[in-house]
Parts: structure tokens; C-alpha cells; sequence
């Protein structure tokens, strides 16, 4: 099991003991963990996009 599944898990257990406040901030927490990696995928992918367009202009004489 990966990390989101078992924080997931345990935003649905804390939902069925009653504690949605509890659940409610894991999965916020969650969230923002999901939107940074999201922004780090992009950034990663923009710089292979660079990258490779660099390679692309260069001449076999460099």
C-alpha cells in the first residue's frame, strides 16, 4: 500500500468514528501534498522540454 492509500484510510476511519473534522484535515492535508507534487511533475517536464530543444539546436560542430 502507498502513502496516499493509508492516508486515505485513515481520513475514512476517522470519517466512520465520527471525527470529520479529523478527516476533513487529513484530506487537506493530502491536498496540498498532491498540488506540490503536481507543480514539481510540471517543472520536472518543462526542463526535459528545454533540455531536449537545446540538444535539438545544436550543431554537430559543438
Amino acid at each position: 500500500m502507498n502513502d496516499a492509500a493509508a492516508v486515505s484510510k485513515a481520513a475514512l476511519a476517522c470519517a466512520d468514528a465520527g471525527s470529520e473534522r479529523e478527516a476533513l484535515q487529513i484530506i487537506m492535508d493530502l491536498d496540498t501534498f498532491l498540488h506540490e507534487a503536481t507543480t514539481l511533475h510540471g517543472a520536472v517536464c518543462l526542463i526535459g522540454r528545454i533540455t531536449r530543444a537545446d540538444e535539438r539546436r545544436k550543431t554537430p560542430d559543438d
